[in-house]
């Protein structure tokens, strides 16, 4: 479950009891938001990991060799004077 999907959630949840109660619409709003709020929160402080962080240069060297096997070229270059 993706933080999008959590947070939209919460968010039809408070849609569906504004419908229900206008006089409590704000309260159960407030609620539903303040509720998302913290399982987001936790979601995202759960996430950790002990890889060691990439280096872009060399991931996008990599992607270019593989491109150049696999298309003959590098990938990245594209002739814009041919009609």
């Amino acid at each position: 479950m993706t933080l999008l999907s959590v947070f939209g959630r919460g968010l039809c949840v408070a849609a569906f009891y504004i419908e229900r109660s206008p006089q409590n619409a704000e309260s159960a709003f407030t609620l539903a938001v303040a509720q998302t709020t913290e399982v987001a929160r936790s979601l995202l402080h759960s996430l950790v990991t002990d890889a060691p962080p990439r280096d872009r240069a060399a991931e996008a060297a990599k992607r270019r060799a593989k491109a150049a096997v696999r298309f003959g070229k590098d990938s990245r270059q594209t002739d814009l004077n041919a009609k």
